[in-house]
């Protein structure tokens, strides 16, 4: 890309369209976890800017699809989570009485791995991101791994 102004806020408009998926951190920690807020930070962003510089067009919808793709993967091994955690009530009650507990030590090793699987998809997504963000800032076009790409 070259150096002239024009090119350079589109830099920085796509490298926003990236770090405005992370809007979602200082929500929580403030205490307003608000759902797919990584969804909403770039969207905004690619709207409002997408007919300025194809550089930010494209880097928009990278940025959307690949939090998209984040939500899915994250809500579908919630779903998984929640489905074992009712599975393992149930049985492992029963099962504490006859197998001496080795079903909830399993279990709870599962658990674990499900709940430590969620953290390592955030600790991804948050590397990722600022990743692409510089990547993009220094003129370089940025795909996500791992992404499904839903918009074209």
């Amino acid at each position: 890309m070259t150096g002239n102004n024009e090119d350079r806020q589109a830099q920085t408009w796509a490298m926003w369209c990236h770090l405005a998926s992370l809007v979602w951190i200082p929500l929580a920690v403030i205490g307003l976890p608000i759902p797919f807020a990584n969804l909403v930070g770039p969207l905004i962003v690619w709207l409002l800017k997408k007919e300025q510089h194809p550089l930010i067009n494209e880097q928009g919808k990278e940025s959307l699809n690949f939090q998209i793709s984040m939500s899915i993967y994250g809500f579908a091994l919630t779903v998984v989570l929640v489905i074992f955690a009712f599975i393992y009530i149930l049985v492992a009650g029963v099962a504490a009485s006859n197998d001496g507990g080795a079903l909830l030590v399993v279990g709870g090793i599962v658990g674990i791995w499900l709940i430590g699987l969620l953290a390592l998809i955030g600790i991804f997504q948050l590397i990722v991101v600022i990743i692409a963000a510089a990547k993009v800032n220094s003129g370089y076009a940025y795909r996500y791994p791992f992404t499904i790409r839903l918009l074209r």
